[in-house]
């Protein structure tokens, strides 16, 4: 597929600035686009059963997300670092923002201590290609950053700060995505009671979801500190 095939124009009046519940909809009574060989059809996500046969298996991502927005402070004054993949114990591939509404890159050099809401941590390079994402070495328990003053990745478009259970599947299981894994989430328990009255099948997959410009970083179930895959680039 051609790269100018994927451009268009987005009028504003159409992004997707609160949840659907905040416009009185429940998840699963969002728009579905089904396409088939025979062309496309438009409906809502609590129809999915009917485009799909007994037999049919619906592989399920059962990471949960992280509120992973932490504030920040360095030489150049406060902002806020979204995390985005862990790479080991203490290394973590992650943005520098002023803030949601506001991107980087930010005038950040090598070598630079950073407090991530107290705890310390200091800029190794930034991502080849993207100078706006930044390794970052984490010198403390950066879970207690994240459970003290994190909160979840929200950028410009979206109007208002949302509870990170908004930010939650229904098959949430297992903390690790940076960003919520959205494919999952207008599954409710109807939906999944109407795919098993249907005689569709599900299983699933832990897969941990970075920011939107980097691709996941999977891990198979059980595995534990295995090792992670490099992100590709979208």
């Amino acid at each position: 597929m051609k790269l100018e095939v994927l451009n268009f124009d987005r009028p504003e009046n159409l992004q997707a600035a609160e949840s659907p519940e905040a416009r009185g909809l429940a998840r699963d009574e969002v728009r579905l686009l089904v396409t088939t060989p025979e062309g496309n059809t438009h409906a809502t996500f609590r129809d999915l059963s009917q485009f799909l046969e007994a037999g049919d298996l619906v592989v399920v991502n059962e990471s949960a997300t992280l509120p992973a927005s932490i504030p920040s402070e360095g030489e150049i004054g406060p902002f806020i670092v979204n995390l985005s993949t862990r790479y080991g114990e203490n290394l973590w591939l992650a943005e520098p923002r002023w803030s949601a509404s506001r991107p980087g890159p930010l005038p950040l050099k090598p070598g630079a201590r950073i407090s991530l809401a107290g705890t310390p941590a200091r800029l190794m390079t930034p991502f080849p290609g993207l100078p706006r994402l930044w390794f970052v070495q984490v010198d403390g328990n950066i879970e207690d950053a994240i459970a003290c003053c994190g909160s979840p990745i929200r950028y410009g478009y979206v109007d208002d700060e949302y509870p990170i259970s908004d930010y939650q599947t229904v098959f949430s299981q297992v903390p690790g995505s940076a960003e919520m894994p959205t494919a999952s989430r207008p599954f409710t328990q109807r939906t999944l009671d109407d795919l098993k009255a249907r005689g569709v099948e599900t299983a699933s997959i832990l897969l941990h979801t970075g920011v939107s410009s980097t691709g996941g970083v999977p891990r198979p179930r059980g595995s534990g500190n295995c090792a992670q895959l490099l992100p590709s680039v979208d």
